[in-house]
């Protein structure tokens, strides 16, 4: 197996991990790791349009409508009209939504510092390498050739 391939799956199993553990402590909120980061990036950039909401999450417009949709039933999130285009969504947070993303935000931060806190190695340094392939990844398109 090459490096690159082991590399690759090592870093499948971190995400796993990490995704598991997120899963875990997201429920007790009501939330799931979509809807708590559907959450954060509209809080991140209010107004942000379902559009550009699917691609800060890497997934596809109808599947941040359904996410959204179902989050403004439940009176988190609020969808407004565009001015300057009738067809689209601007997205904001309504207080409640507020609310649940910083109580769910406070309770995750405490989580992963524990988490990574029996850790030894330079976090700064694996933060600054992982940043270079999410750079590397974010930019092909090698599938499409």
């Amino acid at each position: 197996m090459s490096a690159e391939i082991a590399f690759y799956e090592t870093l499948k199993k971190v995400i796993a991990c990490i995704g598991n553990g997120d899963r875990q402590l997201l429920s007790r909120f009501g939330l799931t790791v979509p809807r708590y980061y559907a959450l954060k990036h509209i809080h991140e950039n209010p107004g942000v349009s379902l559009t550009t909401l699917s691609a800060l999450m890497y997934n596809d417009k109808s599947s941040a409508t359904r996410l959204t949709r179902s989050m403004q039933e439940e009176g988190l999130v609020r969808r407004c009209r565009s001015e300057s285009d009738r067809r689209a969504y601007h997205l904001y947070l309504s207080e409640s939504g507020k609310q649940l993303l910083q109580r769910a935000s406070a309770a995750r931060d405490i989580y992963t510092l524990d988490r990574f806190s029996d850790i030894d190695v330079d976090v700064e340094a694996l933060a600054g390498d992982l940043v270079v392939i999410i750079d590397s990844l974010e930019g092909e398109s090698k599938l499409e050739k």
